[in-house]
């Protein structure tokens, strides 16, 4: 740094397509390719999500699948297989935990560092199209199809001894289906954005859980966005603009319309996605057209614009370039865990699985490895395998057998289960690998 000034901060937008079944990595002021994760066809809006600072998980259009990839690496570390077709991804900022949403309704929750299934909730009647955390990563916000807006605390859904938890607050003054939400800084004191194809942009206050602004458009919204101050809100349409609208103090509910003045002009096709830069100079969107604009907030005019060439551009997100995107990966020992991504949770295991315990070893196995009891039947299954329901699966059953003395047959039978455990612990115990791991087939 020299003449005091401070050195410029250089970020890169990331963004998905289907058309080329890519997600591309672009320096936002000299158009450098920065990277391009392969095989990540994404789905819709809402359809990959940064997790921490190492890695990203996309949600596959055409499958029940999510992938997820290391910066620097451009082909799949893991292959995860949700419970369903997943239509929105989300996490917390610290990538300690996964959300996700599917048709049938049900919201899913991970914990990344061992890929545990933390809890299926029924959160919504028709299928759940947006997912947004708070900043404080202390609640997070659904919305759906039933045009429902839900804030949860992700206290209670940590909370093992709630059964069944409860939505915090729910918001049901939109009455067509949730496109995205956005939630602004300052934890409980920060302002949820939802857009709606109601043709409106209704800004709530987390603390007060009430409702402040509706503001109404011309056509339906797709995206909603804030710069960091929440001085500016940024609405992308199906009539290929963006609307700007100022931000004014108050707690009274009030309808206003959007100014037509302020709207940027440019893309040919709808907006599909806005995002702000970290200074809040710079507005970045992407369009069914294939192309992503930067714009400037002041003049509203565009700076650059990027032709991918590739189909609609369906989510964007903007990051802070970091050596680890140009093909400099971060060493394993370096890295936050990330396992893959189990798809029943231990509360969830189906019944023949449960029925295989014996009386003598269920109390055993529920306090100590009834998961990864679980983790080898699955792979079992999978893989045609055979175990015995008296198989062992950790050390203390595993010792008790050869006390025991078994049969050869039994013998033969172990050393197979241990083959088992040794594959599905390279796969669930996240073990990183220099070359990617081969993930189990569904």
């Amino acid at each position: 740094m020299s003449g005091g000034k401070f050195p410029q901060v250089s970020e890169c937008v990331v963004a998905s397509t289907t058309t080329d079944n890519s997600t591309h990595v672009i320096n936002l002021y000299n158009g450098a390719s920065c990277c391009v994760f392969k095989t990540s066809a994404c789905c819709g809006r809402n359809g990959f999500t940064c997790v921490g600072k190492d890695y990203i998980i996309t949600s596959q259009s055409q499958k029940a699948l999510l992938h997820s990839y290391q910066w620097g690496k451009e082909q799949v570390l893991h292959r995860s297989i949700p419970p369903e077709k997943v239509n929105c991804i989300a996490s917390t900022a610290d990538g300690s935990y996964v959300f996700a949403g599917g048709d049938s309704g049900n919201l899913y929750v991970w914990e990344t560092a061992g890929g545990r299934l933390v809890r299926a909730i029924r959160a919504h009647f028709r299928a759940v199209t947006a997912i947004a955390v708070s900043d404080d990563m202390m609640h997070f916000v659904t919305g759906g199809d039933d045009a429902i807006v839900h804030v949860w605390s992700l206290t209670d859904v940590l909370d093992f001894s709630m059964q069944s938890p409860s939505a915090v607050c729910t918001w049901s003054d939109h009455t067509l289906p949730v496109t995205q939400i956005h939630c602004g800084m300052g934890g409980l004191d920060s302002y949820v954005f939802t857009s709606s194809q109601d043709c409106s942009v209704k800004i709530y206050d987390l603390g007060s859980r009430k409702l402040l602004v509706t503001v109404t458009f011309p056509c339906a919204i797709n995206c909603v966005t804030s710069d960091a101050v929440d001085s500016n809100l940024f609405a992308g349409a199906v009539d290929a603009n963006i609307y700007q609208i100022e931000l004014k103090s108050g707690s009274q509910h009030s309808l206003a319309e959007a100014p037509k003045d302020k709207k940027y002009v440019g893309h040919k096709k709808q907006v599909n996605s806005v995002r702000t830069s970290a200074s809040g100079v710079h507005l970045v969107s992407g369009s069914e057209d294939g192309t992503i604009r930067l714009w400037d907030v002041l003049s509203r005019q565009t700076l650059r614009e990027f032709d991918l060439q590739q189909g609609p551009i369906n989510h964007l997100a903007v990051v802070v370039e970091r050596p680890e995107m140009h093909h400099q990966p971060i060493p394993a020992t370096q890295l936050a865990p990330l396992s893959v991504l189990h798809k029943f949770a231990c509360e969830q295991l189906p019944q023949e699985w449960l029925m295989r315990l014996t009386p003598q070893t269920t109390q055993r196995r529920t306090q100590t490895n009834l998961w990864q009891w679980c983790v080898d039947e699955f792979a079992s299954s999978q893989s045609g395998g055979s175990v015995p329901h008296h198989a062992s699966v950790g050390g203390e059953d595993l010792q008790a057998e050869e006390n025991v003395r078994l049969s050869q047959q039994n013998q033969t039978l172990t050393e197979e289960v241990q083959r088992l455990k040794a594959y599905v612990r390279v796969l669930y115990e996240g073990i990183h690998r220099d070359e990617p791991t081969q993930d189990m087939q569904s």
